[in-house]
Parts: structure tokens; sequence; C-alpha cells
């Protein structure tokens, strides 16, 4: 009699603990669906319905329509990943963010981006690298000459080389970041100009440079030159005002 009840409860247990897990798991896909189906809307308010209150809603580029996202089983029950595509004008296709998610009790309480196609995403990672190397802040554009298609960064010993690049326009952008060794002063050439940004930090412009518009400041220990060019082939003209206003959004 025991015998038969413990096997009856056994069974009645593992249906249970069986179904309940079946009803957690359609609970969490359907809730990444939804959120799929938000993402691909691109409404936030929706969005946010489906998160856990406190969580943040990733940063995702408005200029690219998102044509298609797929839905990634993960090892871990509780996590499964976005991969997101947009279509470019020759009807390719590449991706464009990576979402890594993690669901709890029918909501999202976690959202990681692990991969954005923004070509700043990799200039956060580089920067990152050069403040650990120098252990300082460094100061970064919040304001561009034109829109940035492309990024390439790199640390060379004491020098951390930024470079932003609009192929439509040939635009090139750079930015040289470097420990002070000289006075502004060392790098006057002929009718070089001073002028003040914000905060009266001085800066230095040669108009005459000839293969970009450029300009130097220095600021907390730390040498920036930023130069827009080439100067031959870029569409668009400079002027020292655009460097100004480039260099008082760096923060």
């Amino acid at each position: 009699m025991n015998t038969t009840f413990i096997k009856i409860f056994c069974i009645f247990f593992l249906l249970y603990f069986q179904s309940t897990s079946i009803i957690m798991a359609k609970s969490r896909t359907n809730v990444i669906s939804e959120f799929k189906q938000a993402l691909l809307k691109n409404d936030k308010k929706l969005m946010q319905s489906y998160v856990t209150e406190g969580v943040e809603l990733p940063t995702f580029q408005k200029e690219k329509p998102i044509h298609e996202i797929k839905i990634v089983p993960s090892p871990k029950e509780d996590t499964t990943i976005l991969i997101s595509y947009f279509k470019g004008t020759n009807n390719e296709f590449t991706v464009g963010f990576i979402l890594k998610i993690v669901t709890k009790n029918n909501k999202i309480s976690q959202i990681n981006q692990i991969y954005d196609d923004n070509p700043l995403m990799k200039e956060a990672t580089i920067v990152k690298e050069y403040e650990m190397k120098c252990k300082e802040h460094i100061l970064t554009p919040t304001k561009f000459p034109f829109e940035i298609h492309e990024f390439q960064g790199y640390i060379y010993n004491d020098y951390l080389n930024l470079q932003y690049y609009n192929e439509d326009i040939n635009g090139i952008f750079k930015i040289t970041v470097s420990p002070v060794q000289n006075k502004l002063g060392f790098y006057v050439h002929r009718r070089a100009k001073f002028y003040s940004l914000k905060n009266n930090i001085k800066a230095l412009y040669n108009p005459h440079f000839d293969s970009a518009y450029k300009l130097i400041f220095q600021q907390n220990g730390f040498q920036y030159t930023i130069a827009i060019g080439n100067k031959r082939y870029i569409q668009g003209k400079y002027n020292v005002k655009d460097l100004i206003q480039i260099a008082e959004s760096m923060n």
C-alpha cells in the first residue's frame, strides 16, 4: 500500500514539475517574442512593458530600421540571444546588434548589448584601453563634422589615434591624443592663430596646414590634435569654427 502510494506520488510530482517547466518555458518564449515585435516596431513604451522596473533599454540607431530579428536559444534556460539584421541599399544584410536577454518571472530582468555595428562602440573600447594604460580620463567628441560610417583606432606607445571615416564625402576626421611634451607655442607656424575654448583653454589653429583643417589644445596633461581632411578630396568646406565646436563638445 505504502509502495503504491509512493509511486503514485512520484508520478504526480514528475508530471506537475514537467508541466510547470513547460508553462514557464512557454511564458519565457512569449515575452521574448512580444519584446521582439516591439523592437521591430521601435515602440519603446511597449518594450518597457516587458522589462522589469529599473532595467534600461539599450540605445539603437534610428537611421537604420531593423529588417529582421532572429531568436537564438542559449545553453542557459533563462537566457536568450536576439540577433538583428539591417538591409542595405544593395539588398545586402548586415548584423545590426546582438542582445543577451535574461528572463525571470515572465519579465525581462537583464539586457546586455554584446554587439552593435555602431562604429562608436569600437571607439569606446580603444579609449577605455588607453585610459587604463595612462590611468587618466580621456576626452572624446560628442559632435562630429559629418556622419560617421567607419571607425579605426589604435594605441602606439603613448599615443592614441582615433580615425573616423565617411566614404560618401571622402571625409576623414582624426584625433590624436598624447601626454603633453611641449608648450602650445612650440607648434606655432606662420599665420597660426590662438583661440579660446570654454573654460579659457587655449587652442592653436593653423589655416595653412596643407592636408587638413587642424586644431591643437592641451588639457589635464594631455595634448589633443583634431583634424578634418583631406582638404584636397573631402566634399565640403570647414573652418576653425567647426573645429572649435568639436573641441568644446569633447568630454
